[in-house]
């Protein structure tokens, strides 16, 4: 059951907004699915979700999508949200993770741009 339940997140993860509404897509209750989910899987239900959530936010950050955009499409209920969970990933906020992504691809540009020239 943990693999479906995670299977499903995958597939669902912008539209699953509790534990109990996936426990009611598998047929089980919210407390069996995250006993079963935490026996198998070493985390919890929303724990696996919010990882899964930061890990789709990253990827989008480094487009030009804005924060409230990308919060809303990887299915946090506003930027402040994805912001905390980000903080507590992480250790920074989004806009900072996008800066840091943009200097580093910079910085990598840059020097091989260099490296060329020689």
């Amino acid at each position: 059951m943990a693999a479906e339940a995670a299977e499903l997140i995958h597939q669902r993860l912008v539209e699953l907004h509790s534990v109990a509404q996936l426990g009611a897509l598998l047929g089980v209750s919210r407390e069996h699915l995250s006993r079963s989910f935490k026996k198998h899987l070493g985390c919890s239900v929303w724990a696996f979700m919010t990882a899964l959530r930061v890990e789709r936010a990253k990827e989008l950050l480094c487009g030009d999508t804005t924060v409230k955009q990308v919060a809303k499409e990887v299915g946090f209920g506003s930027s402040s949200s994805l912001g905390r969970a980000f903080v507590r990933s992480l250790g920074v906020q989004p806009a900072q993770y996008r800066r840091n992504i943009k200097a580093s691809r910079y910085a990598a540009d840059s020097g091989s741009t260099d490296r060329r020239r020689s």
